[in-house]
């Protein structure tokens, strides 16, 4: 019979427990607020603690989960919850000098703000779980029911998974025919399954979109290090967006991606193609982080580790661990002090690297406090949905999959925008907050749990556990048979995917379908070509012997 993971269904239903509370806790705060056994205060600094909680706890039920802490749905959870709930965790610790998100809201609304994130993850967690759980059963179902149809078999061979064709003569042959069925071990390996897509098709894909990409990268990269350098950092987000024909070059950058993490994961037998394709995506870091978007620096980097790590070798954790303490202690700190500075600053001497970094009095909380203000985001989201507009009910949802052909045949604001009357979320939310920088090209960012509530309202955590089951389905649908060109098209997806968290959906289906999906299908047509052309080169051989 099929064996139950016991231990994976405790971890679901903790979760499960956990969830319920939440929103227990919500109905009866809202049903009455002035009226509840806890003071605004008091509830506010609980819920801080019980996102902490939920934080360790998403980790740990994971691991137990999946035996894994390093897989692109963990890297997934650790940007929701920095860039949602950084400061919520700075909060319990008394960290936030400035108080919770610069005291924005008032008491009563920084709880809400801290209730919907730690609803939201906690969502989006059971959502990722209940994927990895009810995938694990069913593989041990179609195990199992392998397993019979080889007992079913009058064949000892076939019993064991073995080719008939090779069965061995003599004392071997009868001892093999004398063993039982009911002796077989439970549990049967499951066959090694080759890659639906060869690798010599795979690195030429990669190739061609690499060698494609390298010219526009370096244009868009000058550019920008130009334009940060002239009037820092923030003068990056007052440039009017790009469309047009201009936009064109963008787009052909970002097949770097898929060039670099297809490269990695075909070339086997050329290292030097390996160690190229990591260079591109170092120097593409240098270069993010010298014009300080330390997210889009970092994403790819990460990428490219955990593919690099499933693929070609695994890296040790101590090596992680060093890297990630010098990215948060010493680089985010660095780079956060010093990309508003303008031409004329020497940013790259050792004296002024070491006055900043001496002049920071603790980098970790600066980092963590700077990318968790994207918290306010939701609270004015919550403001002013609906009081100042309606809910969209899956319209900026619907707005993402439109703009997935971008805005290269003209100028201006793009057709699906016009046609659909809704604006991309953070657009809409500038604009709302302050005009005049919207109109100099500003934003703000986003989230995805404000894009959520902006459509749904509270019943948007309802989407964030969807999203949670999808994203685990797509780790689970490359990690299931550890096919390094399924890894690397996830790769290529979370590269850009990280930064959801802090932004909206249009940055989810463009990159899916462009960078990811359209290498795949590109790599399954070539396969089954060539495949087509092997078959009729073979009949062709057939015919010539007769």
């Amino acid at each position: 019979m099929v064996q139950k993971d016991n231990k994976s269904w405790l971890v679901m239903l903790t979760q499960s427990y956990i969830l319920i509370g939440l929103l227990i806790f919500g109905l009866i705060y809202a049903a009455s607020p002035s009226g509840f056994m806890l003071s605004v205060d008091t509830s506010f600094q609980l819920m801080c603690q019980l996102f902490l909680g939920l934080v360790i706890w998403s980790f740990v039920s994971w691991y137990l989960t999946t035996k894994r802490l390093f897989d692109p749905y963990v890297l997934f959870l650790l940007s929701s919850i920095i860039f949602n709930g950084g400061q919520i965790i700075l909060e319990v610790f008394h960290l936030n000098e400035l108080g919770f998100l610069g005291n924005t809201f008032s008491v009563a609304d920084a709880l809400q703000i801290v209730y919907i994130v730690t609803l939201s993850i906690a969502t989006m967690h059971f959502g990722a779980l209940l994927c990895v759980v009810l995938d694990r059963q069913k593989s041990q179902s179609s195990k199992f029911l392998e397993f019979l149809n080889r007992g079913a078999a009058t064949d000892p061979y076939t019993r064991l998974g073995l080719d008939p064709s090779n069965q061995p003569s003599g004392l071997l042959s009868s001892s093999l025919t004398g063993i039982r069925s009911s002796s077989l071990p439970p549990k049967i390996a499951a066959p090694f399954r080759s890659s639906i897509v060869p690798a010599r098709t795979a690195l030429m894909v990669g190739q061609i979109l690499l060698y494609l990409s390298i010219i526009p990268v370096m244009v868009v990269a000058i550019g920008a290090i130009q334009v940060a350098r002239s009037g820092g950092y923030a003068s990056l987000y007052e440039q009017q967006a790009v469309t047009g024909a201009a936009a064109s070059v963008q787009i052909i950058a970002d097949f770097m991606f898929p060039g670099v993490f297809l490269t990695i994961a075909a070339a086997q037998r050329k290292p030097h193609l390996r160690v190229f394709a990591v260079l591109c995506i170092l120097l593409y870091t240098c270069a993010k982080l010298t014009i300080g978007t330390r997210g889009a620096a970092v994403m790819p980097l990460l990428a490219m580790l955990w593919l690099w790590d499933g693929v070609v070798r695994p890296i040790p954790r101590a090596l992680l661990a060093g890297v990630s303490a010098l990215m948060l202690l010493v680089v985010f700190p660095l780079v956060g002090a010093t990309r508003n500075e303008v031409a004329g600053v020497d940013v790259f001497s050792i004296d002024f690297i070491t006055k900043t970094l001496t002049g920071v009095d603790n980098p970790l909380v600066a980092s963590i406090s700077e990318m968790g203000f994207s918290a306010t985001t939701i609270g004015w989201t919550i403001d002013l949905v609906p009081k100042v507009r309606p809910f969209a009910a899956g319209m900026t949802y619907l707005v993402g999959m439109l703009v997935l052909i971008p805005n290269v045949f003209s100028a201006g604001r793009h057709p699906a925008l016009t046609m659909s009357g809704y604006d991309i979320p953070d657009f809409w939310l500038v604009g709302e907050l302050d005009r005049e920088f919207a109109q100099r090209g500003g934003s703000f960012g986003f989230s995805f749990i404000s894009e959520a509530y902006l459509n749904f309202g509270w019943f948007g955590i309802i989407v964030l556990g969807l999203l949670g089951f999808g994203f685990a389905k797509l780790v689970q649908w490359a990690l299931r048979e550890r096919d390094p060109i399924k890894m690397a098209i996830i790769a290529i997806f979370v590269s850009f995917f990280l930064f959801y968290p802090r932004g909206s959906s249009e940055m989810v289906f463009r990159p899916f379908v462009w960078y990811s999906l359209f290498p795949y299908l590109w790599m399954r047509w070539l396969s089954k070509l060539n495949a087509i052309r092997i078959k009729g080169l073979l009949n062709a051989l057939r015919k010539g012997d007769k």
